[in-house]
């Protein structure tokens, strides 16, 4: 009989700590910048801090992937698309998922997403 309030609590105290910590700006904060993690809250970070004008074109993949910003957004006049890039070493497609949501969370703020992937076949 007694474990159904010490159940009850240690659920409650649980969703307390876990909310607290990730859905706030806590868990950043708390980050080493210097753990893979940490390197990832930045770019993330540093991505929704970005100034955009304009149409966004956002590039996800891992450490292979060849878009950058810097040299693309030269071509910003021409095109009338900015470039930013979210790209993280050691990201695998299962994590971009999490990536492209916590950047836009309403899928609204990219007009296009350019994916790194793979290539097998022979060219």
């Amino acid at each position: 009989m007694r474990a159904a309030p010490v159940l009850l609590a240690s659920v409650l105290a649980f969703a307390a700590i876990e909310g607290a910590v990730f859905h706030t700006g806590l868990y950043p904060w708390i980050l080493n910048t210097d753990s893979s993690t940490g390197d990832l809250e930045t770019i993330l970070r540093d991505e929704l801090e970005r100034p955009k004008n304009g149409p966004q074109v956002l590039g996800i993949g891992d450490s292979r992937m060849l878009l950058l910003p810097r040299l693309s957004n030269q071509h910003t006049a021409e095109t009338g698309y900015t470039f930013g890039n979210i790209a993280t070493a050691g990201a695998t497609a299962r994590a971009w998922y999490y990536m492209l949501r916590d950047t836009d969370p309403a899928a609204r703020r990219y007009r296009a997403i350019v994916i790194a992937v793979e290539s097998h076949g022979q060219s």
